[in-house]
């Protein structure tokens, strides 16, 4: 990695991390919100834990399953902030619960970027294919790559759940996907992300209590800043970040007396969010076929693939995904703590 590029990406990140800035951070989350240079939304099943299960006497003291809140949607939305200083722009994913309690509930994330350190991280075809994905990744990767990372990811969430926090993160690229990265086991854009509380609110009480300034305008407690991830303006708008979202049940407490590992009572979310409407004011990239087209366009070296099989067109491993604990009641300084590790 280039040293500017370096400095200027640990500079963001002690910006937005940093121990010494910790009252003013929730009140640039939530300014950062209500001036985002561009937004997407996208719909997920709302849950919930099945308190029915919790009333079974073989399982006392045993948490719930998640499971689907039908007729709810949860809502994801990723909001692109230009950071002037560095000439990158970074993406908060917001999540909004809207009326669920998320008590017991945890979540850890992965993210793996379109475009890292002056090059795309997939081939052309790839990203032409990203154009056209409606948010579920299937376009994008393919069917077979999405069920494999689908059942990765809930590997790992079944050991959070018992854990109460999430593992060592195990970020090999599958095989159903490894055209995708030249037959490597590496994704090429590993992204930057860290930890985040689903306890942590935005409400007037919080504000003030973080002496945010009377401009600093309160969101409902439902609203939850997920990690962020930064890359180059234009890219960030007109091409997907990939997300991989693992929901589980915290069943800490009773993990050595009964086996609790069932992967049916986790939920995961695979998706390629990009963004959908520019705000007024800010600048318009060009599309991502002139993007695309673009002579200092440099792309990871290509292999043939098909969307229908493993994934499509990739490029040679490079350095993978960084190591995500995302927690269940974790406090600013341990997400700085967990960041550093």
């Amino acid at each position: 990695m280039e040293s500017s590029t370096r400095l200027a990406l640990l500079l963001t990140i002690a910006h937005h991390f940093s121990p010494s800035l910790a009252q003013s951070n929730l009140c640039s989350e939530v300014k950062d919100f209500a001036t985002s240079n561009a937004t997407g939304t996208y719909p997920i099943p709302a849950l919930s834990i099945n308190r029915t299960e919790e009333q079974n006497p073989d399982f006392a003291g045993v948490v719930g399953g998640l499971v689907e809140d039908s007729g709810k949607s949860w809502i994801l939305s990723p909001r692109v902030k230009a950071d002037a200083d560095f000439g990158r722009a970074y993406t908060s994913v917001w999540l909004n619960t809207g009326d669920t309690n998320m008590t017991d509930v945890g979540v850890c994330l992965a993210d793996v970027l379109s475009y890292d350190v002056n090059q795309y991280a997939f081939s052309k075809e790839v990203l032409q294919r990203s154009v056209d994905d409606n948010g579920d990744c299937k376009t994008m990767l393919g069917e077979q790559c999405v069920a494999a990372l689908q059942n990765q990811y809930r590997q790992q969430a079944t050991t959070a759940m018992m854990m109460g926090k999430c593992p060592e993160s195990n970020h090999t690229v599958p095989w159903e996907c490894a055209d995708l990265v030249g037959g490597g086991e590496s994704w090429l854009g590993g992204g930057m992300s860290a930890g985040v509380d689903l306890n942590t609110t935005y409400t007037a009480s919080a504000l003030a209590a973080n002496h945010c300034d009377n401009t600093t305008q309160p969101l409902n407690a439902s609203m939850h800043d997920l990690p962020n991830a930064g890359s180059a303006y234009n890219q960030t708008i007109r091409f997907p970040t990939l997300w991989f979202m693992s929901f589980w049940p915290n069943r800490s407490a009773v993990s050595g007396t009964y086996e609790t590992s069932w992967d049916e009572d986790v939920h995961v979310e695979i998706r390629c969010m990009k963004i959908w409407e520019v705000a007024e004011g800010s600048a318009v990239p060009p599309s991502a076929q002139e993007l695309l087209e673009s002579e200092d366009a440099v792309f990871a070296k290509n292999v043939s693939g098909d969307n229908g099989g493993s994934g499509g067109s990739g490029g040679d491993s490079g350095s993978g995904g960084l190591k995500v604990d995302v927690v269940f009641g974790v406090g600013l300084a341990g997400l700085v703590a967990l960041l550093l590790a």
